[in-house]
């Protein structure tokens, strides 16, 4: 019964599903929450669920601590899941694990040429569950075919923490606190944070000023809001916001469509003749006053990738509108290109 229900979601291109006892069970189609079930799940396919994906140590530690986190694998697909048991929310979360290359939407050779360097900054932003740590094990996996350089990874249990490559080091949330020059980090080239928001912005642009590259990944909207929430943090025309843009190499927005449809993309590489632009005004300032062929190189809007996936026949129109954060520049665009 379980797994026809996973069916179900998977033919209706879901990325999320959610069981809870005594309600009908709901996937995320599209960004809407919609009713996968008609019944309402029961004690019997509750614990259905459990014997399905959760091992006796599994069940023993969501007995003992209340939720486990893991991998389910069906026939022709992977879920990450996570079970919570506390008093009466008894209740599982399933995301979908792609099974395609999110790096492969990614067509822009500035964009790949940012990741080549030895050192300096990039962030992936996106909501929550939009495959940034998928994006990020594609990046490290594409990273390491040209580099033997060691690599730790800071995470949560993602799809980016089950990555089993010898040059690569995963070390506990314990370790985010320590300082850049613990013995820890000796012989680290690189690092990766995934836990969707940085607390010591200092830490990591210090390594960066080492020669060492950073990967992080932070919650957000957009590539401007991402941005907007770094210098909240550290301080509008501070020293620190200054060695930030000093460091910076590039910053991508990820937009998962479906399972399908694949993803879209908006990313900004930071070339050294707008660093101190980018120090002295907003990023919507910024874009204003670059306005222009050269500067489209280094920029690409997310409905510039939507109509990219559009010309591609990845997406129709309907999707197309779904997804835009801007739909009435987007109708303008097409409409110019006679779409």
């Amino acid at each position: 019964m379980i797994e026809k229900i996973l069916t179900k979601v998977r033919d209706a291109s879901a990325l999320e599903v959610q069981f809870r006892l005594g309600h009908k069970t709901i996937a995320k189609v599209k960004s809407e929450w919609l009713e996968i079930d008609k019944e309402s799940l029961g004690f019997s396919e509750w614990e259905d669920l459990k014997d399905l994906c959760l091992q006796n140590n599994d069940k023993l530690t969501l007995e003992t601590k209340g939720f486990v986190r893991g991998v389910y694998k069906s026939s022709d697909q992977q879920w990450m899941f996570s079970f919570t048991e506390h008093k009466d929310c008894l209740k599982a979360y399933f995301s979908v694990i792609p099974n395609f290359e999110l790096s492969q939407y990614i067509q822009s050779p500035v964009f790949w040429d940012s990741l080549k360097k030895t050192s300096g900054l990039f962030i992936v932003t996106g909501q929550r569950g939009q495959g940034k740590s998928s994006l990020l094990k594609d990046i490290i996996s594409e990273i390491k075919k040209d580099s033997p350089k060691l690599i730790a990874v800071h995470g949560n249990f993602s799809t980016l923490s089950m990555l089993n490559i010898d040059s690569l080091i995963h070390l506990s949330e314990e370790t985010l606190t320590w300082e850049a020059h613990h013995p820890i980090y000796d012989g680290i080239d690189q690092f990766v944070v995934d836990f969707n928001s940085i607390k010591s912005w200092e830490k990591w642009i210090k390594l960066c000023e080492e020669g060492r590259s950073v990967y992080l990944t932070i919650s957000g909207l957009s590539v401007e809001n991402c941005l907007e929430q770094i210098i909240s943090q550290i301080g509008f025309q501070t020293n620190l916001a200054r060695r930030f843009y000093q460091v910076l190499n590039s910053i991508c927005y990820q937009k998962v469509i479906g399972i399908k449809e694949g993803a879209v993309h908006e990313f900004f590489v930071a070339q050294p003749g707008f660093k101190e632009d980018l120090f002295k005004m907003s990023f919507a300032d910024f874009k204003k006053q670059h306005e222009g062929e050269a500067f489209k190189k280094y920029f690409q809007s997310l409905n510039q990738s939507i109509i990219q996936a559009l010309v591609r026949r990845r997406i129709d129109v309907k999707s197309a509108f779904a997804t835009s954060d801007a739909p009435d520049d987007l109708d303008t665009q097409l409409k110019r290109m006679g779409l």
